[in-house]
């Protein structure tokens, strides 16, 4: 038996109650509780979002798992510019936070720009942007304005093709202008040769 974590003090009766636990853990397949945002399933995802004091109620399962994979970023930086923009990208595609003094507004005021391709620009949308930046902005700041972007992806192709071109014929050689060119010399050559015969005998010298 493992040294029990119970005060000395305590009554008997709990110690027998950490027994009992203790031997019905023993016996159970803790390897089947999976609480991490990304593969745990998706009847806990509501739950796992109160542990980190987040109310994700409203959001797609997509959305939610991507907010609580950012979870340990945004409470550790609860309250700052980047933890809001931390909790909008997992819902828009594109986010800009302003404050006051990058745009010459008033202390303690900011702005939010977003973008998205994937939510439509209907009352639910902006109700829930309002909610996401109520919800991480820091307490004290006020929301001076939003603009939202909806980007349209459009597939259709459009081509315009303009084609020339030009005939040509090729007709059989013909000789229209001839122009004969002749040259002509004369000369004349005489050659002389001269054969010299000498017998020489040397017959006796010696």
């Amino acid at each position: 038996m493992k040294k029990s974590l119970l005060p000395p003090n305590e009554p008997q009766l709990l110690k027998f109650l950490e027994t009992i636990y203790e031997k019905a853990l023993e016996k159970s397949d803790l390897s089947s509780i999976n609480t991490l945002p990304k593969t745990a399933p998706s009847e806990l995802l509501l739950e796992i979002g109160r542990n980190f004091d987040m109310e994700i109620a409203g959001l797609s399962q997509e959305e939610m798992r991507k907010l609580l994979s950012s979870a340990m970023f945004i409470h550790k930086n609860s309250g700052t510019p980047s933890a809001l923009k931390k909790a909008l990208q997992s819902v828009f595609e594109n986010v800009e936070i302003q404050e006051w003094f990058e745009y010459g507004g008033e202390p303690f005021t900011f702005r939010v720009k977003v973008s998205s391709s994937i939510k439509g620009n209907g009352k639910e949308t902006f109700a829930l942007l309002d909610s996401l930046i109520q919800k991480f902005k820091n307490v004290r700041s006020i929301l001076d304005g939003v603009e939202y972007e909806l980007h349209c992806k459009n597939k259709d192709f459009n081509a315009n093709l303009s084609l020339s071109s030009e005939s040509f014929s090729i007709y059989p050689y013909q000789v229209r202008d001839t122009q004969n060119t002749s040259r002509g010399s004369v000369g004349s050559a005489v050659c002389v040769y001269e054969t010299l015969v000498s017998n020489i005998s040397f017959l006796g010298v010696g």
